[in-house]
């Protein structure tokens, strides 16, 4: 809803409404640097010096078109895996681009990018004993929590030579990629 044209009017009066600002976005990804900036850019709500609060386990990964140009950039949060073996592009498709690569520059402060005062990023222990805040207090004290936890394909099905199903991981639940392996060495 945060994302489509239907719900912003929606979001911006649940926002204008509500007795704070603050706003808990739960994530590490496109979906979640997109609602963050549809809601700094699109909904005309003054947000406040950490009002936006981003949880997240995983770290956020910024495309770059070369190894080079990322250290240029002073962002060193990738490895070898992460370089493309056939373009030596960093997080090749897995990157944020256009503006959730910039806002992200600014969390981060990398690349000179001013920083976004009006955003705060909580990374969480994944045992749930490390992490310093309270979280229920957090989320009670939130107008609005937004679960960014990807997005799900749209698929059209497949089918082996023998007429069978190909099973995609995006039909099983979220995960990395449409395409189970299985499935690809059945199509080979």
């Amino acid at each position: 809803d945060v994302l489509s044209t239907a719900g912003l009017p929606a979001l911006r009066e649940r926002l204008l409404a509500a007795p704070n600002r603050k706003v808990v976005i739960i994530g590490a990804s496109h979906s979640t640097t997109s609602s963050t900036w549809v809601l700094l850019n699109r909904t005309g709500v003054a947000f406040g010096p950490g009002d936006i609060t981003i949880l997240h386990r995983g770290p956020f990964r910024i495309f770059y078109p070369s190894r080079d140009a990322a250290l240029a950039d002073g962002y060193t949060d990738f490895g070898d895996d992460d370089l493309c073996p056939l373009t030596g592009r960093v997080y090749r498709l897995a990157g944020l681009r256009l503006d959730s690569r910039d806002l992200v520059k600014q969390f981060l402060g990398v690349g000179g990018a001013p920083p976004e005062p009006r955003v705060r990023l909580f990374p969480l222990d994944r045992s749930g004993r490390g992490n310093a805040f309270d979280l229920t207090a957090l989320l009670d004290e939130a107008a609005l929590v937004i679960p960014a936890f990807g997005y799900r394909p749209t698929t059209v099905p497949l089918y082996d030579a023998r007429g069978d199903r190909i099973a995609l991981m995006a039909d099983a639940g979220p995960a990395p990629g449409a395409v189970l392996p299985s499935a690809i060495a059945d199509l080979v």
